[in-house]
């Protein structure tokens, strides 16, 4: 085969079977390339728009997303703390593929003046998402 380019067939020294031959290998590889690259190109724009969704959380959580609204809070009587300097943490509904208790617990400030902020679940199109619960100045 002569030049440079391989999708180009020299009429001298290549006998017509061969050239049968390299035109079905090049065509089925082009057509696996097609394929992949359509995969490719697929799994892009799935890892961009998960790239772009995990962008516009907070840096403090993740998302779940769940169908059934979630129950009413338990309430709850809470313990004294275990000392000075800690805060309550509330309990709330955790999706498990059904609804369950997630309790409360005390947890020690992480600076002075700290305040926690509790999570909760918000409505969101095609279900409830959790927003979780952070620290605050």
């Amino acid at each position: 085969m002569a030049g440079s380019n391989p999708c180009i067939l020299s009429a001298t020294g290549v006998k017509n079977e061969e050239k049968k031959l390299f035109v079905i290998k090049l065509v089925v590889t082009h057509l696996t390339f097609d394929a992949s690259q359509k995969r490719m190109k697929k799994l892009h724009v799935l890892l961009v728009g998960i790239v772009l969704g995990v962008g516009a959380l907070p840096s403090y959580g993740f998302v779940v997303v769940a169908t059934p609204p979630p129950p009413p809070p338990v309430v709850v009587v809470r313990p004294a703390p275990p000392g000075p300097g800690w805060v309550w943490v509330p309990g709330h509904w955790v999706w498990r593929g059904r609804w369950v208790w997630k309790h409360g617990h005390w947890v020690r400030r992480p600076w002075p003046g700290a305040v926690w902020v509790p999570g909760h679940w918000a409505r969101r199109p095609g279900g409830w998402v959790w927003v979780p619960g952070h620290w605050a100045r």
